[in-house]
Protein backbone atom coordinates (compact mmCIF):
# COMPACT_ATOMS: atom_id res chain seq x y z
CA UNK A 1 0.00 0.00 0.00
CA UNK A 2 1.10 3.32 -0.30
CA UNK A 3 2.91 4.95 2.48
CA UNK A 4 1.31 6.40 5.46
CA UNK A 5 -1.61 4.44 4.78
CA UNK A 6 -2.78 0.51 4.76
CA UNK A 7 -5.89 -1.48 4.20
CA UNK A 8 -6.51 -4.34 6.38
CA UNK A 9 -7.43 -8.27 5.22
CA UNK A 10 -10.84 -7.33 6.41
CA UNK A 11 -10.85 -4.70 4.19
CA UNK A 12 -9.58 -6.39 1.36
CA UNK A 13 -11.53 -9.32 1.72
CA UNK A 14 -14.74 -6.72 1.88
CA UNK A 15 -13.05 -5.03 -1.68
CA UNK A 16 -12.88 -8.63 -3.28
CA UNK A 17 -16.77 -9.48 -2.11
CA UNK A 18 -17.80 -5.85 -3.54
CA UNK A 19 -16.36 -6.34 -6.90
CA UNK A 20 -18.06 -10.14 -7.15
CA UNK A 21 -21.16 -8.62 -6.61
CA UNK A 22 -20.85 -6.03 -9.56
CA UNK A 23 -21.48 -7.62 -12.86
CA UNK A 24 -22.63 -4.91 -14.91
CA UNK A 25 -18.88 -3.87 -15.81
CA UNK A 26 -17.61 -5.62 -19.11
CA UNK A 27 -14.47 -4.97 -17.29
CA UNK A 28 -12.08 -7.76 -15.23
CA UNK A 29 -12.71 -8.27 -11.26
CA UNK A 30 -8.76 -7.55 -11.29
CA UNK A 31 -8.92 -4.27 -13.05
CA UNK A 32 -12.18 -3.40 -11.16
CA UNK A 33 -10.62 -4.00 -7.87
CA UNK A 34 -7.24 -1.96 -8.98
CA UNK A 35 -9.40 1.06 -10.46
CA UNK A 36 -11.46 0.95 -7.03
CA UNK A 37 -8.20 0.74 -4.55
CA UNK A 38 -6.85 3.79 -6.69
CA UNK A 39 -10.31 6.05 -6.14
CA UNK A 40 -10.69 4.74 -2.36
CA UNK A 41 -6.65 5.86 -1.21
CA UNK A 42 -6.31 9.30 -3.04
CA UNK A 43 -2.49 8.91 -4.10
CA UNK A 44 -2.52 5.17 -4.34
CA UNK A 45 -0.54 4.08 -6.81
CA UNK A 46 -1.21 1.04 -9.76
CA UNK A 47 1.48 -1.06 -8.08
CA UNK A 48 0.31 -0.34 -4.92
CA UNK A 49 -3.06 -1.69 -5.29
CA UNK A 50 -2.21 -4.25 -7.35
CA UNK A 51 0.05 -5.52 -3.92
CA UNK A 52 -3.35 -5.25 -2.30
CA UNK A 53 -5.52 -7.29 -4.47
CA UNK A 54 -2.41 -9.70 -4.72
CA UNK A 55 -2.38 -9.86 -0.81
CA UNK A 56 -6.15 -10.25 -0.62
CA UNK A 57 -6.32 -13.21 -3.28
CA UNK A 58 -3.90 -14.76 -1.75
CA UNK A 59 -5.51 -14.76 1.95
CA UNK A 60 -9.45 -15.91 0.20
CA UNK A 61 -7.71 -18.93 -1.76
CA UNK A 62 -5.66 -20.23 1.02
CA UNK A 63 -9.36 -21.25 2.29
CA UNK A 64 -12.22 -22.15 0.03
CA UNK A 65 -11.84 -19.76 -3.16
CA UNK A 66 -13.89 -17.00 -3.65
CA UNK A 67 -14.24 -17.47 -7.27
CA UNK A 68 -17.80 -19.55 -6.40
CA UNK A 69 -19.08 -16.75 -4.40
CA UNK A 70 -22.42 -15.55 -4.40
CA UNK A 71 -25.18 -14.18 -1.98
CA UNK A 72 -26.24 -17.68 -0.90
CA UNK A 73 -23.09 -17.93 0.64
CA UNK A 74 -23.79 -15.45 3.62
CA UNK A 75 -24.50 -16.51 6.98
CA UNK A 76 -27.96 -16.00 8.13
CA UNK A 77 -28.35 -12.57 9.51
CA UNK A 78 -29.75 -13.71 12.96
CA UNK A 79 -27.13 -15.55 15.06
CA UNK A 80 -27.56 -16.81 18.12
CA UNK A 81 -25.24 -15.28 21.15
CA UNK A 82 -24.44 -18.72 22.47
CA UNK A 83 -23.40 -20.42 19.15
CA UNK A 84 -21.00 -17.68 17.45
CA UNK A 85 -18.73 -19.06 15.01
CA UNK A 86 -15.01 -18.78 13.94
CA UNK A 87 -15.08 -15.60 11.95
CA UNK A 88 -13.25 -12.54 12.53
CA UNK A 89 -16.50 -10.42 13.50
CA UNK A 90 -17.93 -13.23 16.15
CA UNK A 91 -14.70 -14.54 17.67
CA UNK A 92 -12.54 -11.47 18.50
CA UNK A 93 -10.27 -13.95 20.41
CA UNK A 94 -9.35 -15.34 16.84
CA UNK A 95 -7.97 -11.70 15.49
CA UNK A 96 -4.83 -10.24 14.63
CA UNK A 97 -3.97 -7.02 16.72
CA UNK A 98 -3.95 -3.99 14.07
CA UNK A 99 -1.45 -2.23 16.68
CA UNK A 100 -1.96 -0.12 19.75
CA UNK A 101 -3.42 2.53 21.19
CA UNK A 102 -6.88 4.12 23.59
CA UNK A 103 -9.58 1.29 23.04
CA UNK A 104 -12.72 3.24 21.97
CA UNK A 105 -15.19 1.89 24.97
CA UNK A 106 -12.93 1.43 27.76
CA UNK A 107 -9.98 4.23 27.23
CA UNK A 108 -7.01 2.48 27.84
CA UNK A 109 -4.01 2.15 26.43
CA UNK A 110 -3.93 -1.22 24.71
CA UNK A 111 -3.17 -3.62 22.05
CA UNK A 112 -6.59 -3.16 19.88
CA UNK A 113 -8.72 -5.01 17.30
CA UNK A 114 -11.21 -4.10 14.55
CA UNK A 115 -14.60 -4.23 15.32
CA UNK A 116 -16.74 -3.76 12.17
CA UNK A 117 -19.88 -1.65 13.63
CA UNK A 118 -21.80 -3.26 10.73
CA UNK A 119 -20.71 -6.85 10.84
CA UNK A 120 -19.88 -8.64 8.14
CA UNK A 121 -22.71 -10.93 8.44
CA UNK A 122 -25.51 -8.66 7.52
CA UNK A 123 -23.56 -7.40 4.75
CA UNK A 124 -25.74 -8.70 1.96
CA UNK A 125 -28.98 -7.63 3.76
CA UNK A 126 -27.36 -3.66 4.91
CA UNK A 127 -26.20 -3.57 1.31
CA UNK A 128 -29.68 -4.03 -0.09
CA UNK A 129 -30.83 -1.16 2.09
CA UNK A 130 -28.00 0.97 0.88
CA UNK A 131 -28.93 0.39 -2.94
CA UNK A 132 -32.92 1.04 -2.03
CA UNK A 133 -31.99 4.32 -0.69
CA UNK A 134 -29.62 5.49 -3.05
CA UNK A 135 -32.26 7.12 -5.37
CA UNK A 136 -33.20 9.15 -2.51
CA UNK A 137 -29.74 10.26 -1.11
CA UNK A 138 -29.24 11.38 -4.80
CA UNK A 139 -32.13 13.49 -4.68
CA UNK A 140 -31.57 14.99 -1.49
CA UNK A 141 -34.01 13.53 0.52
CA UNK A 142 -31.91 12.13 3.46
CA UNK A 143 -35.07 11.91 5.80
CA UNK A 144 -36.49 9.40 3.84
CA UNK A 145 -32.59 7.62 2.62
CA UNK A 146 -32.34 7.25 6.45
CA UNK A 147 -35.81 5.72 6.67
CA UNK A 148 -34.79 3.26 4.74
CA UNK A 149 -31.52 2.62 6.23
CA UNK A 150 -33.52 1.61 9.17
CA UNK A 151 -30.13 1.56 11.07
CA UNK A 152 -31.15 3.36 14.43
CA UNK A 153 -30.98 7.56 15.35
CA UNK A 154 -27.40 7.52 16.50
CA UNK A 155 -26.25 6.00 12.88
CA UNK A 156 -24.90 9.08 10.48
CA UNK A 157 -23.68 8.81 7.08
CA UNK A 158 -20.34 10.62 6.39
CA UNK A 159 -20.28 14.03 5.20
CA UNK A 160 -17.94 17.00 4.72
CA UNK A 161 -18.66 20.53 5.51
CA UNK A 162 -18.70 22.75 2.67
CA UNK A 163 -17.48 26.12 2.06
CA UNK A 164 -19.81 27.60 2.87
CA UNK A 165 -20.27 25.75 6.35
CA UNK A 166 -23.11 23.45 5.00
CA UNK A 167 -23.01 19.84 5.51
CA UNK A 168 -22.50 17.62 2.28
CA UNK A 169 -23.28 13.97 2.58
CA UNK A 170 -20.71 11.86 0.75
CA UNK A 171 -23.01 10.32 -1.62
CA UNK A 172 -20.22 8.52 -3.67
CA UNK A 173 -20.75 5.40 -1.41
CA UNK A 174 -23.85 5.17 -2.96
CA UNK A 175 -22.81 4.57 -6.18
CA UNK A 176 -22.41 1.35 -6.46
CA UNK A 177 -22.39 -2.10 -4.49
CA UNK A 178 -18.49 -2.00 -4.31
CA UNK A 179 -18.35 1.72 -2.62
CA UNK A 180 -21.14 0.69 -0.38
CA UNK A 181 -19.30 -2.66 0.37
CA UNK A 182 -15.57 -0.37 1.02
CA UNK A 183 -17.44 1.72 3.01
CA UNK A 184 -18.92 -0.91 5.39
CA UNK A 185 -15.53 -2.57 5.57
CA UNK A 186 -14.08 0.47 6.78
CA UNK A 187 -16.95 1.72 9.43
CA UNK A 188 -15.00 0.64 12.21
CA UNK A 189 -14.00 0.90 15.90
CA UNK A 190 -10.38 0.49 17.31
CA UNK A 191 -11.34 -2.05 20.61
CA UNK A 192 -9.83 -3.77 23.09
CA UNK A 193 -9.41 -7.48 22.90
CA UNK A 194 -11.92 -7.50 26.26
CA UNK A 195 -13.85 -4.98 25.47
CA UNK A 196 -14.59 -7.04 21.33
CA UNK A 197 -15.45 -9.68 23.68
CA UNK A 198 -17.78 -8.44 25.92
CA UNK A 199 -19.47 -6.67 23.01
CA UNK A 200 -19.58 -9.62 20.85
CA UNK A 201 -21.16 -12.04 24.40
CA UNK A 202 -23.98 -9.59 24.74
CA UNK A 203 -25.63 -8.57 21.53
CA UNK A 204 -25.98 -10.72 18.25
CA UNK A 205 -24.82 -9.25 14.58
CA UNK A 206 -28.56 -8.18 13.77
CA UNK A 207 -28.98 -6.03 16.63
CA UNK A 208 -25.33 -5.17 16.10
CA UNK A 209 -26.12 -3.47 13.01
CA UNK A 210 -29.10 -1.83 13.26
CA UNK A 211 -29.05 -0.71 16.80
CA UNK A 212 -25.43 -0.65 18.11
CA UNK A 213 -23.56 0.45 15.42
CA UNK A 214 -21.73 3.81 17.06
CA UNK A 215 -19.63 3.61 20.04
CA UNK A 216 -21.87 5.65 21.67
CA UNK A 217 -25.54 3.19 21.05
CA UNK A 218 -23.11 0.36 22.07
CA UNK A 219 -21.95 2.19 25.63
CA UNK A 220 -26.18 2.54 26.14
CA UNK A 221 -26.08 -1.27 26.61
CA UNK A 222 -26.63 -1.58 29.89
CA UNK A 223 -23.58 -4.96 30.13
CA UNK A 224 -21.32 -3.40 27.99
CA UNK A 225 -21.42 -0.14 30.37
CA UNK A 226 -21.07 -1.68 33.00
CA UNK A 227 -18.41 -3.66 31.87
CA UNK A 228 -16.48 -0.86 30.00
CA UNK A 229 -16.58 0.94 33.44
CA UNK A 230 -15.38 -1.68 35.64
CA UNK A 231 -12.75 -2.17 32.91
CA UNK A 232 -11.40 1.49 32.64
CA UNK A 233 -10.22 0.76 36.39
CA UNK A 234 -8.35 -2.55 35.16
CA UNK A 235 -4.55 -2.62 34.36
CA UNK A 236 -4.12 -4.17 30.79
CA UNK A 237 -2.32 -7.18 31.64
CA UNK A 238 -1.64 -9.24 29.36
CA UNK A 239 -3.63 -6.61 26.77
CA UNK A 240 -0.98 -3.39 27.53
CA UNK A 241 0.93 -2.18 24.64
Amino acid sequence: SKEGSSLSIDECDGIVEAVLLESESGKSVNDIMIETLCDYLDEMTHDGAENILNQALKEENSEDGWEDYSDEDDEDLHVDNENYDSDSDSDPDGEEYIGSGECELCEREMKLTRHHLIPKHTWKHITSRFVSAAPFVEEGDMESAYRILDLGDDFQLPSTKTTRGTEEYLTGIFSSRVQIKLFLSSYCANLCRPCHSCVHGNIDHYELAERFNTVDSLLKNENIYKFCKWASKQKAGKYRC
